[in-house]
């Protein structure tokens, strides 16, 4: 085959071209210090760096999660522990004030010491990180914890919600930084102690009320529903020994945070008193932690005071009427209900004044009880129990308001009857809570209430710990996390370096191989394009 003179040139123009291409890109990699310059450099090397790329960014970010997640914990760890230094040193305040040779003049000087140490708490409570609210749950511009006094604060409401702010420290996976306030500072556990695990009762058997019975709670750490259970065994455990064999019916609504103690009903003619107020062992009732008020005795049917034989006459605008309170969901309201004119003079007809009075207060009832009115003819009384489950928190008999009927009923016409098995407030357990009890009860020299609220601090420490501790494994697991994204990061970051970045080195010592190689084809270009034909004559 013949190689024309224009094929030996078409064949060295288009090696030198090459050649010049391959310098140019050289020299452009190490003038960038990149060997990708454009899609065309390596469409599949650049689609790689890309994903690197945007794999690093999500890296980076979620390393500026942890760090602000880092920062609430932080935040969170200092006010937690700082208040638990505070109940520590209320602790020893109140075991001192609670010591017989104090004086009340000590212990209202300590009362101040308290309420000081209770605002701390409270502004520790609302600490905030970048000018949001760390206790606040996801409601983090809005204060989690105010007052109804800042001086002298006698109630702490919690204002957040109940889902804690949360940051991204893995692609999938939600870390809470934040922290729902009411959790942290109301406790799920109670101690029960020799403090406050009595509860004194009387049963009334047709009318008939036995001795002072005492139930004693086992000592041990209490969740409201435990406690409840508890309850219940230690009162049947009482009534059983005392031949009455009660059965109780201890519940907690979790709706409206109220507990119950009432009889099943099981037992004819059966009824409970609970002496709140009255009871030997009051000082060391479980009441307010139920709950209840310890300022009067509670009785789940209303019973009459005195006999009656009867005759009974109503008559219109005499004594046909009377007035009672039901309180449902905290709610006070004022029923006036009315009777049949008639005269009962047997047993069977004061039963049947006893269905119309029932009749009339269930017709009257503006929340629909489902009211009980029995006459006993063993015991000849008159009961009002409370009926419709649990929905009815309290009802008042207004007998001053009724009086010639309360006496013909058998009731104190000057005192108005009350059942009310239901506790008069939610059940709370919250280290605020405790510590205005603390105080109010050092202002009032009352040395038992000091020792209660001293023995409810030692849950709240309890607790406070735990939670110092959770944020702690928090803190554990982002930083391990926090170490796996700088490792990665830097895997991703040698590999994209590997892909894009020019090694100078290597890239100067192939430019200085290919100029030579590019200079020997040039001379040697030279000299073939210089050949004709005359040269071979």
């Amino acid at each position: 085959m013949r190689i024309g003179q224009k094929m030996i040139f078409d064949a060295s123009q288009y090696r030198l071209g090459n050649l010049t291409t391959n310098l140019a890109t050289l020299n452009e990699q190490i003038t960038t210090g990149k060997k990708l310059n454009s899609l065309s450099d390596d469409p599949v090397g650049l689609t790689q760096v890309m994903n690197l790329r945007s794999t690093i960014s999500s890296l980076d970010q979620l390393d500026r999660n942890i760090s602000m997640g880092n920062a609430w914990l932080n935040a969170g760890e200092t006010a937690l522990s700082t208040i638990s230094d505070q109940l520590t040193e209320a602790k020893t305040l109140a075991l001192q004030m609670s010591n017989d040779t104090m004086t009340a003049d000590q212990r209202e000087d300590a009362a101040k010491t308290v309420n000081s140490l209770l605002i701390q708490m409270i502004t520790l409570s609302n600490s905030k990180v970048n000018g949001q609210y760390v206790f606040s749950g996801t409601k983090t511009d809005t204060q989690p914890f105010v007052t109804d006094d800042k001086t002298h604060p006698t109630e702490v409401n919690y204002a957040g919600n109940h889902i804690g702010f949360s940051i991204k420290a893995e692609q999938e996976t939600l870390v809470s930084v934040g922290h729902d306030g009411e959790s942290v500072f109301w406790d799920d556990e109670i101690l029960i102690d020799e403090s406050n695990n009595m509860i004194d009762f009387i049963e009334y058997r047709n009318g008939v009320a036995t001795e002072e019975l005492t139930a004693v709670i086992p000592d041990g750490d209490y969740t409201v529903e435990t406690l409840t259970v508890a309850i219940q065994n230690a009162m049947n455990t009482v009534s059983a020994a005392s031949g009455n064999r009660v059965n109780y019916a201890v519940d907690y609504d979790s709706e409206t945070g109220r507990v119950t103690i009432q009889d099943d009903g099981s037992v004819a003619n059966t009824h409970v008193e609970l002496l709140w107020a009255t009871g030997t062992n009051s000082d060391y009732s479980v009441a307010p932690i139920i709950g209840f008020d310890l300022t009067e005795d509670v009785r789940d049917g209303i019973v009459s005071d005195n006999t009656v034989t009867g005759p009974v006459t109503i008559t219109g605008g005499t004594n046909d009427t009377f007035q009672y309170i039901e309180t449902v969901d905290g709610v006070a309201q004022t029923v006036m209900a009315t009777l049949s004119a008639g005269t009962y003079t047997t047993a069977a007809e004061l039963q049947i004044l006893a269905d119309d009075m029932e009749t009339a207060m269930r017709a009257a009832s503006p929340n629909g009880i489902d009211y009980n009115v029995s006459y006993n003819s063993d015991t000849q009384r008159f009961t009002i129990e409370e009926g419709g489950g649990t929905e009815l928190e309290q009802v008042q008999i207004l007998w001053s308001d009724a009086s010639q009927l309360a006496t013909d009923l058998g009731f104190d016409p000057l005192e108005d009857s009350l059942a009310s098995p239901t506790g008069n407030h939610e059940v709370k357990w919250g280290m605020f809570d405790t510590m205005i009890e603390l105080k109010e009860a050092m202002e009032t020299n009352d040395r038992i209430g000091i020792g209660r609220a001293m023995h409810k601090l030692e849950s709240h420490l309890k607790h406070m710990v735990q939670e110092i501790s959770e944020i702690g494994s928090k803190k554990n697991r982002l930083t391990i996390r926090e170490n796996i994204i700088s490792e990665t990061r830097a895997t991703f970051i040698g590999r994209t370096t590997e892909l894009e970045d020019t090694d100078i080195v290597d890239a100067i010592t192939q430019l200085q191989s290919m100029d030579m190689a590019y200079q020997a084809a040039l001379s040697s270009t030279a000299k073939i394009m210089q050949l004709s034909l005359v040269n071979y004559m």
